[in-house]
C-alpha cells in the first residue's frame, strides 16, 4: 500500500475508515483461528473426554462448533 502510493490520495478520514476495516477482518481471522483451535484440539479430544462428566463436557462446549460454522461463513 504505501509503495502503491494511494495513501497520498486518499482522505485521512477514508485512511482511519480502511484501517478500522482492516483491523476488523484481521481480528475476525484471528478469533475463527482461535475457534478451530479450540474445536480441533479441546472440544473434540478423546483424551480430554475422558477427564469429564458428559454434562461437564455439554457446559464446556455445548455451542461451539455452532459458533464455529456461523464465523466460517
Amino acid at each position: 500500500v504505501k509503495e502503491s502510493g494511494i495513501l497520498s490520495t486518499i482522505t485521512p478520514q477514508e485512511r482511519k475508515r480502511q484501517e478500522a476495516i482492516f483491523e476488523i477482518i484481521t481480528s475476525e481471522h484471528s478469533y475463527l483461528h482461535s475457534l478451530g483451535i479450540l474445536v480441533r484440539h479441546f472440544k473434540n479430544s478423546v483424551e480430554l473426554r475422558k477427564t469429564m462428566t458428559t454434562t461437564e463436557h455439554h457446559h464446556l462446549f455445548s455451542n461451539i462448533s455452532v459458533i464455529h460454522t456461523v464465523s466460517q461463513r
